[in-house]
């Protein structure tokens, strides 16, 4: 037997659940939702990542995960807000030619953490927390 994957055949039910109740039956559907997509310290799941059409000639895919660690400032620089974050880089590659595409493996190739800035809107940042 198997183990169990999350992925949309996990989340779409409890999502409709959710949506569809009321009151406190509503509030326990929510629970269940945030339990399933909440990952504990030290916690590996198998999970499914679905992704919108590759470019035929791409021969390598990076994936960027956020909201992994509880590392997220913001910082002024010239009046400006800027929004600081670790992000997991994980880079696979494509062998092979532009045809059969989807029946391409992909290839593991590096995972590494990169700090991202960006510039955020003031309204954005009002709940977190400033460095």
């Amino acid at each position: 037997m198997g183990r169990g994957v999350l992925g949309p055949s996990t989340c779409a039910p409890l999502r409709e659940k959710a949506i569809a109740a009321k009151g406190q039956e509503q509030a326990d559907a929510l629970r269940q939702l945030d339990e399933a997509l909440t990952l504990k310290p030290q916690e590996v799941r198998r999970c499914v990542a679905t992704f919108g059409p590759l470019d035929a000639a791409a021969d390598a895919v990076r994936i960027y995960v956020r909201n992994l660690t509880d590392t997220i400032g913001v910082r002024e620089v010239e009046g400006k807000r800027i929004l600081e974050e670790h992000v997991l880089l994980v880079t696979y590659k494509i062998p092979g030619d532009e045809f059969g595409k989807s029946e391409d493996e992909f290839r593991f190739v590096d995972r590494k953490w990169i700090k991202v800035e960006r510039e955020v809107p003031a309204a954005q940042t009002s709940n977190v927390e400033k460095k």
